[in-house]
């Protein structure tokens, strides 16, 4: 019942952020859809980064990246990139996808309900109230700090897997917390929901926290999908309304990102549990590093 209720209110959002952007592309942006060089591109970054977003390891990162190296931004006049754009088409194009990842992944594994209720309304919750509070953080810092984070976390996560150290005759699969395990879930990933106003993404520490805690790790693809999925249309309807968006990118990332995110999801359906156990991993030590180079590099040129 519970899932079936969240899946509601998913697709609710969904409709909703699709019919929103589609209003305000045909009243006032036709113009801007007009061509067809950056819709190949566009089309190939959303399927490749929202293919790889469901096995967790993030889209906007990748998808930034895969702009700079290929192109798909328009061109401001003097032929530079319209950086002003990205964070509006990151948060507008993968909207939709993200959330079609958590509509598929709700009935991944059955989490118990206050775990998954709580979780998805800490992530929620900061990520509202944060918007006004990071404006003075120091990003680079936060950067730093946070790989540091992840390096831990997933050295912990490998010695519960291998029961090596405090985890020797361990072997936890938790589909619920309770008590201070709940507790500090609900502590962390508030602040995870405060850290995507800095463009941080939410899935590896997330992924690396619940399975630290003792979580299964099939549980934790609902939780982390759908803390950031019940949040992302909410950010995404207020750079439609700003007009700080392009149409074109947006469009393309957000059909051929479903199109991804559906290949995936059949892939990881199938997956042996301990092999996508390995991948969690995999993706906490590439955030964790590129992190760690992103502070350190900011804070040369700083």
């Amino acid at each position: 019942m519970l899932v079936l209720l969240l899946r509601l209110i998913l697709a609710a959002e969904f409709l909703f952020t699709a019919a929103y952007c589609a209003r305000d592309i045909l009243r006032s942006k036709m113009a801007q859809m007009a061509g067809s060089a950056r819709y190949v591109k566009n089309a190939l970054i959303g399927f490749v980064t929202d293919f790889f977003d469901t096995l967790g390891i993030g889209c906007f990162a990748p998808t930034m990246f895969a702009w700079k190296v290929f192109g798909g931004l328009p061109k401001d006049e003097h032929g530079n990139d319209r950086d002003d754009l990205v964070p509006g088409t990151l948060n507008v194009g993968h909207t939709l996808p993200v959330i079609t990842e958590a509509l598929l992944f709700l009935g991944f594994v059955e989490v118990e309900p206050l775990t998954l209720v709580s979780l998805l309304a800490a992530a929620c919750l900061g990520g509202v109230l944060g918007a006004g509070w990071v404006s003075r953080w120091p990003v680079n810092t936060v950067r730093i700090a946070l790989a540091f984070c992840l390096y831990a976390t997933a050295v912990v996560v490998i010695m519960r897997q291998f029961s090596i150290g405090p985890y020797a005759g361990v072997n936890e699969a938790l589909l619920g917390l309770s008590g201070i395990r709940l507790f500090v879930a609900i502590a962390i990933n508030f602040l995870l929901g405060v850290l995507m106003n800095l463009g941080f993404g939410l899935y590896a520490p997330c992924m690396g926290m619940l399975l630290a805690l003792g979580m299964d790790v099939g549980a934790i693809f609902p939780i982390m999908m759908g803390s950031t999925a019940i949040q992302m249309p909410f950010s995404s309807v207020v750079f439609i309304r700003e007009g700080k968006y392009d149409p074109k990118a947006t469009v393309m990332l957000a059909i051929f990102g479903i199109l991804g995110v559906l290949v995936a999801y059949f892939l990881v359906r199938s997956m042996d549990l301990t092999l996508l156990l390995y991948i969690v991993i995999l993706v906490m030590l590439y955030t964790a590093t590129r992190y760690l180079l992103e502070g350190l590099r900011g804070r040369k040129l700083s």
